[in-house]
């Protein structure tokens, strides 16, 4: 799931930088949190936190195949390329640059960066481009009222005396430097 488990107890949630945010699958959490438990807390997402868009699950989905069933058991979530992204910078797109005007312009920068991948994957650049401007428009506009400077506002937090719950993605072993080789994840 995209949204932290503060949801269910109306709690104020906050996505920090380094998570694979998916604003589509969010979105999606935040209107049904609304719905079935009345959720009305605040909504904090890092300006810095990068997103994860479908083409990356097209490339995780290919990157596995390429390995002729002994690929490294990926979920097809699109988890390792967004952290090549990540890595890479150039290729990344920020929440910032995600909710900005500019995010057409940049997503084509980045779909270019990356075209020779994606054809390898099977995605038709043009169309992707065309599909997620329009696909993420209305989301993008939902959810550009929640963007923050995060470290800001946890210090805010902090020294109100406020508690906070970190949460994160994965449990022992799983770390991509302290784990146990090959069966980690991609991310801290």
């Amino acid at each position: 799931h995209a949204a932290p488990s503060g949801l269910t107890s109306n709690a104020d949630i906050a996505i920090g930088p380094q998570v694979a945010f998916n604003p589509i699958q969010f979105d999606k959490e935040i209107r049904e949190a609304r719905e079935k438990f009345g959720y009305s807390g605040r909504i904090m997402i890092s300006e810095r936190v990068g997103v994860l868009f479908d083409y990356h699950k097209e490339i995780d989905a290919w990157k596995e195949a390429q390995n002729n069933g002994s690929g490294v058991g990926s979920t097809k979530q699109g988890i390792g390329p967004f952290y090549e992204d990540n890595s890479a910078r150039t290729t990344r797109i920020t929440f910032l640059d995600y909710v900005s005007d500019r995010f057409p312009d940049r997503l084509k920068e980045v779909l270019e960066l990356k075209r020779t991948q994606l054809e390898f994957a099977g995605v038709n650049v043009n169309n992707c481009l065309e599909k997620l401007v329009a696909d993420h428009g209305p989301i993008r506009e939902r959810l550009k009222e929640f963007g923050e400077r995060l470290e800001y506002r946890m210090q805010e937090y902090l020294s109100n005396d406020h508690h906070i719950v970190i949460e994160g993605g994965q449990g022992s072993m799983l770390d991509v430097d302290m784990g146990t080789i090959p069966d980690q994840t991609s991310s801290h």
